[in-house]
């Protein structure tokens, strides 16, 4: 984005929003902390503010910023990794006293799926009003992935649930009452 057009933090902060949407969410913190970790790499520039003539500080690309950009650019993305998020570890984690545990954990997970596509179907795919036909073009795309994505990780989810319901109703130590009341704690259909 500083390729673009020097800017200051939170002017990144906000166009960082606007193009990624509710997907990602990042907060100024993290902007401030790369803007400076660029700094220090070389990357981007302090603008001197008698040259911005703003109070907030501008930042814009080094010439050598400007190269380890195209040469990240020109790198093909890395391969996707297995999901790593804390839910998982507990999944790998768990045994057989901890399925309710995880019925809980899985029902927590696609509410949260089920919120971030209510989200985005509120609020996705709009670009800022100054947006050109590529930065609309690649809203639409990040949105469109990001869907499919949580669409996804629902199903998966819902695969989980049923075979550890099926599991606990096999089981001869459970009861047909903890299964269903666990069930009837979820806030989404089957």
């Amino acid at each position: 984005m500083l390729l673009r057009k020097p800017s200051h933090g939170y002017e990144l902060a906000v166009r960082f929003g606007e193009l990624f949407g509710p997907g990602w969410e990042i907060n100024r913190g993290q902007v401030y902390d790369m803007v400076h970790t660029l700094q220090e790499k070389g990357l981007v520039e302090r603008l001197p503010a008698r040259q911005t003539g703003r109070r907030a500080q501008q930042y814009r690309v080094t010439p050598e910023g400007a190269r380890a950009y195209a040469e990240w650019f020109g790198t093909p993305s890395s391969q996707s990794r297995p999901h790593r998020e804390t839910f998982y570890l507990k999944l790998a984690l768990a045994g057989p006293n901890d399925a309710r545990h995880l019925l809980e954990s899985i029902a927590i997970q696609e509410q949260a799926c089920v919120d971030r596509l209510r989200t985005y179907a509120e609020g996705g795919c709009r670009a800022p009003e100054e947006a050109g036909e590529w930065e609309i073009l690649a809203r639409e795309m990040i949105d469109e992935a990001t869907s499919t994505q949580l669409h996804g990780e629902l199903e998966l989810l819902g695969k989980m649930r049923r075979r550890i319901e099926r599991l606990l109703e096999d089981s001869p130590d459970s009861s047909q009452s903890s299964v269903a009341r666990i069930s009837e704690q979820r806030r989404i259909p089957a």
